[in-house]
C-alpha cells in the first residue's frame, strides 16, 4: 500500500458537536466545493455532524467503530461508507484508524455526469444506505478487496494533491478525477456478492433511480410498480422503510425538487416549470409547492435557492 501523508488532525476543530463546510481545513479548489483529507491513527472523536455536506470515508488501514445516531458498527481495512448532511456520528477505539475524509457538497454531486447519479450502486451508496444505517442500524456494505483499496485510495490521494494546487484548471480536472473516484466505488457496490442487506438497498435504489429519472414525466405509482416488477404493496412497503414517504408521496418530494431547481436555474415561466417537472396542472403544482415550501413558487424563484424557508 503506498504511503500517505497526514494532512489534518481531526480532533481539533472548535466545535466539534457541528462542522461546517468552512471549519475544513482541508484542501479544496475554488469552483468545486470538495474537500479531502487524509488522517493517520485518526483517535476517537465524539459525536457531531455536519450541516452542509456529503462525507465519503474510505479507511485504508486499522479497524474501528463508527456510530452513527445511536448505532455503532465495525469498520475496517477497505470499509467505504457515506455520512449524509445532519446525520450525527463519530469514531470510537480509532487510534490507528488510517482513512481518507471526502467532503461532498449538494452542489458539487450535482455537477457529475447524470447516468453516474442515477446508477443503482451510486443511488445505493450515496442515498439510500445511510438512511438504511440510521433507522435499521444496518453496517457499511462495501469493503473494497486489498488491490481495489489500492486502486481506489490512489485515485482519492491524486485528487487531494490536484485541490491543493490553485491552478485554475485544477478544477475541471478535480471533477473528471471525482467521477472516475465515484465510478469505480459504485461499480465495486455493484460487483461484489450481495448480501441480504445490500440486496435490499439496491432494489430500493433501483425504484428510488427510476423514480429521479422519470419524475418529469406524468408517470404513476403503478407505472412505477410495473417498471419495477414489483406489487402495489411491496412498493408501498419499501418506499415507507427507507424514506418515510409513500411512493406518491416520494413522487411529489422529487418533482418538488426538481422544480426548486429549475426555478433557479432557467427562465421557464412556472406552467413550464409545472410541466416539465411531471405536473399536468400548474394550479395544482403552485398549491403543492406552496404547502410544502411555504413559499409561491414566484416568490421562491425571487428570493434564490439560498432562502428557502423549509
Amino acid at each position: 500500500m503506498m504511503e500517505f501523508v497526514q494532512t489534518t488532525e481531526h480532533r481539533n476543530f472548535l466545535n466539534v458537536a457541528r462542522i461546517y463546510w468552512d471549519d475544513l481545513p482541508y484542501p479544496t479548489h475554488e469552483g468545486l466545493d470538495l474537500c479531502i483529507g487524509y488522517a493517520k491513527n485518526h483517535g476517537d472523536i465524539t459525536n457531531h455532524c455536519h450541516d452542509d455536506f456529503f462525507e465519503l470515508v474510505l479507511v485504508t488501514e486499522g479497524t474501528a467503530f463508527n456510530f452513527l445516531e445511536g448505532n455503532t458498527f465495525p469498520i475496517r481495512k477497505g470499509s467505504v461508507f457515506v455520512i449524509h448532511p445532519n446525520q450525527k456520528h463519530g469514531y470510537t477505539e480509532a487510534g490507528s484508524l488510517n482513512l481518507f475524509n471526502i467532503c461532498i457538497s449538494e452542489s458539487a454531486l450535482k455537477q457529475l455526469p447524470v447516468r453516474l447519479l442515477s446508477s443503482p450502486g451510486y443511488v445505493a451508496l450515496f442515498r439510500v444506505e445511510p438512511t438504511i444505517r440510521e433507522r435499521k442500524g444496518v453496517p457499511p456494505q462495501l469493503i473494497l478487496s486489498s488491490e481495489s483499496l489500492e486502486d481506489v485510495a490512489a485515485i482519492a490521494d491524486r485528487l487531494r494533491g490536484i485541490l491543493a494546487d490553485p491552478e485554475p484548471l485544477n478544477g475541471i480536472r478535480a471533477r473528471a478525477i471525482l467521477t472516475e473516484l465515484l465510478t469505480l466505488i459504485t461499480l465495486e457496490y455493484q460487483a461484489l456478492v450481495h448480501t441480504p442487506a445490500r440486496q435490499v438497498s439496491l432494489e430500493f435504489a433501483r425504484v428510488l433511480s427510476y423514480m429521479q429519472t422519470h419524475c418529469g414525466e406524468p408517470i404513476t405509482v403503478a407505472e412505477v410498480s410495473r417498471q419495477m416488477g414489483m406489487s402495489s404493496r411491496t412498493l408501498h412497503r419499501s418506499c415507507l422503510n427507507y424514506t418515510g414517504f409513500s411512493p406518491k408521496q416520494l413522487l411529489m418530494e422529487l418533482r418538488l425538487e426538481m422544480a426548486k431547481q429549475r426555478l433557479c436555474n432557467s427562465s421557464d415561466s412556472i406552467t413550464e416549470v409545472a410541466f416539465r417537472c411531471g405536473f399536468t396542472d400548474s394550479n395544482h403544482f403552485s398549491r403543492q409547492f406552496r404547502t410544502k415550501v411555504g413559499l409561491s413558487p414566484r416568490e421562491y424563484r425571487q428570493r434564490g435557492a439560498g432562502t428557502d424557508s423549509e
